[in-house]
């Protein structure tokens, strides 16, 4: 008979594991579209801050199960000219491999702030290793292969990132800080200031 804590345990990995596969059809779906030239992207003025914190909170118990530190640097008046649908699944991405990639206790710092004329700036700080240089020589590559993450398809998150940041007419910059993390930088046309 199997014990109930295992039981518990099997249904969160089933659970995780279909998560994961809805995520990756969605994707996979989304990218199809991008590269046929049929998705429609429905720009409207967003409030940067709800989205972060939208995708945050949908992992929060993979954040819980790391015990990692989610810190905001931001103004919560910012907003972008963005989708609604297509922004949340890229910040869900781009903190998803940051949790992935970060040590348990580890940190995660998201940084957003004005930048250069009408221009936003959202930064992604994760506490992990860092990109392997094979990535940052060609980041939005489909399915890069990690040399320490086996099994990790870095660069599908990343290209799908890099579509929905193309099709906003934005920039998106990867790099490693100075103490050894990555570091995902996107620049987005600026919105209009939004009142709470």
């Amino acid at each position: 008979m199997v014990e109930a804590d295992k039981l518990a345990e099997y249904i969160a990995i089933l659970d995780q594991s279909v998560e994961r596969l809805e995520r990756f059809s969605l994707s996979a779906l989304q990218i199809t579209e991008f590269k046929a030239g049929n998705r429609v992207v429905h720009k409207m003025n967003l409030k940067v801050k709800s989205h972060i914190e939208k995708s945050v909170t949908r992992l929060k118990n993979k954040i819980h199960k790391k015990r990692l530190h989610v810190l905001y640097n931001l103004n919560d008046d910012i907003s972008i000219n963005a989708d609604p649908e297509l922004f949340e699944n890229c910040i869900y991405e781009i903190i998803d491999n940051a949790i992935d990639h970060s040590p348990e206790n580890g940190k995660i710092v998201i940084n957003i702030y004005s930048t250069e004329p009408d221009k936003v700036t959202i930064e992604t700080l994760d506490s992990g290793e860092g990109f392997e240089q094979k990535i940052l020589n060609n980041p939005f590559k489909f399915f890069v292969k990690s040399d320490r993450f086996i099994g990790k398809n870095i660069g599908f998150d990343l290209a799908y990132v890099k579509l929905i940041i193309d099709a906003h007419s934005g920039n998106i910059e990867l790099s490693n800080t100075t103490e050894g993390g990555a570091c995902v930088r996107l620049i987005l046309d600026q919105g209009t200031i939004l009142n709470p």
